[in-house]
This record gives C-alpha cells, structure tokens and sequence, in this order.
C-alpha cells in the first residue's frame, strides 16, 4: 500500500504540474521515478527509533522500481516515437 501510494502521488502530482504539456511528456512526467536512496537512508535511520521500518520500506522500493519498468514498457509501446534531436 505504501509503494502504491508513492507511485500514486507521484502521476496525481505530476498531472496537476504539467498541464500544458504535450501528452507524451505528461505520461512520462507521470511515470517518472524518484530516486530510493533517500527512502533507504531514511528507513535506515528511522529503524532505531521504530523496529521493522526497513523491512516495510524496502518492499515498497522494490515495487516501486517494478511499477516503474511496468508503466514504462507500457508507455514505450503505446506512444508514439519523439524524432530524434539533431546533434550541434
């Protein structure tokens, strides 16, 4: 729940943001992915002050890294392929 909820917020917030955009960039700004090394410090340091947060928050960054390739994959299919930038 915790994963679902991250992956969640993260397209709630991100389609509030980018209105505007082309449709494109907005799935990928939605299917965006934050970095789990803070989650992993944190979940870390909050493990002394309450016993198992580690083993709820490194689930929830596995599913989270899954959800990420999964939405992807799926986007990567489905869109429509940007022309290539031209090199200066």
């Amino acid at each position: 729940m915790l994963a679902a909820g991250a992956v969640a917020a993260q397209a709630i917030v991100a389609a509030a943001l980018t209105r505007g955009l082309p449709r494109e960039d907005r799935v990928r700004l939605s299917l965006a992915q934050q970095n789990g090394i803070t989650a992993v410090i944190l979940a870390i340091l909050l493990e002394a002050r309450v016993p198992g947060a580690v083993g709820v928050v490194a689930p929830a960054i596995v599913f989270i890294n899954l959800a990420h390739a999964a939405g992807n994959a799926l986007a990567d299919r489905w869109l429509p392929d940007k022309p290539a930038s031209p090199s200066t």
